[in-house]
């Protein structure tokens, strides 16, 4: 197998984005199907990929490099290829062409029907991860969203506290007990510590024993002028490269060496945040399209297996069986 820049002009090459085209209009509402005509992949930044047998076009695929992300759109396989190793192949360069050019994280958009599980799965297998919309897209129940941070997720900084205070301090690691949370802080315990909890019912098993927000987020709302530094927010890890509300509940988090997180739901951003920076609190509970509330400041964990974390540690994501629990506030 070959890989090669694909000729545009080449009948074959027409043929199958043709092909590609109408399949995914067939399989999703037209307002909802973002597949490229031949016009759109001579777009400038657009690097389109084509595998070959000899003279035989096996498959493409493309890159649309924008800035410091990238976006993969129109992987197809020839029908007679499928299961081949084609796609692979096509995403593995395709994911290199990204990394030549310096580009940071790759997303790509893809269909919610059954005839999407096979490619869902295949960016699975090569490090892509679920994410929220990106760029101009929206959410809906048509199209599902996933990133790869080429540098790889890793850990951006560490805090925690031994008193119940909104924001937290920051270190250079921390020790995680398993079924238990943080060493030192506040909230470790096999039973909720979090006071408003200990008021309805004590005795309820602590599934918010670690706090996780994406550097993103800070990111995010920095440039909106609201001056947020690590453990601010009273997280205790601040994270960069996963869409982490994004991510289904039970997904698990091997953070460093040793250190096993699992996903249990949403922080449920409350008055604190408001009263800490005034009109914050509106950026992080937020309407959606759909009426239901948003909440974006960030996700809770348990430990499942203790250790020491770093700033700096890689996070290596493992999702749950399918079908997906979308996380909800815990």
């Amino acid at each position: 197998m070959e890989i090669r820049t694909a000729d545009l002009n080449d009948e074959a090459v027409r043929e199958l984005v043709r092909f590609h085209h109408a399949d995914m209009h067939s399989m999703s509402p037209p307002e909802f199907a973002f597949v490229f005509d031949i016009d759109k992949l001579r777009a400038p930044g657009i690097h389109v990929l084509a595998a070959y047998d000899g003279a035989k076009l096996l498959g493409i695929g493309a890159v649309a490099i924008r800035g410091s992300d990238a976006e993969l759109k129109s992987m197809r396989t020839a029908p007679d290829r499928l299961r081949s190793g084609v796609g692979t192949a096509l995403l593995e360069a395709l994911v290199q062409v990204a990394s030549d050019a310096g580009i940071e994280t790759v997303y790509l958009e893809t269909g919610s029907g059954p005839g999407f599980e096979a490619a869902w799965r295949l960016y699975l297998r090569h490090g892509f991860t679920p994410c929220g919309p990106f760029a101009d897209y929206k959410a809906s129940a048509f199209n599902r969203y996933m990133m790869k941070r080429l540098a790889g997720a890793e850990v951006i900084s560490l805090s925690k506290s031994g008193d119940h205070n909104f924001s937290k301090q920051a270190i250079a690691s921390l020790d995680l007990i398993a079924g238990e949370g943080v060493a030192g802080d506040a909230h470790r315990g096999t039973t909720v510590k979090h006071r408003s909890r200990v008021a309805i019912d004590p005795t309820q098993p602590n599934l918010r024993q670690v706090h996780l927000i994406a550097s993103e987020l800070l990111d995010e709302l920095n440039g909106e002028g609201f001056s947020l530094r690590a453990g601010d927010l009273g997280e205790n890890m601040l994270t960069c490269g996963l869409d982490l509300i994004a991510l289904p509940r039970g997904t698990r988090l091997r953070i460093g060496e040793e250190a096993e997180l699992e996903l249990t739901g949403l922080r449920n951003p409350c008055g604190q945040i408001e009263a800490f920076r005034p009109g914050l609190l509106a950026k992080v509970a937020l309407k959606g399209d759909d009426g239901a509330v948003v909440r974006r400041a960030g996700v809770m964990a348990v430990v499942l297996t203790g250790g020491r974390v770093s700033t700096g540690d890689r996070i290596a994501v493992t999702l749950p069986a399918q079908p997906y629990e979308a996380l909800d506030r815990v």
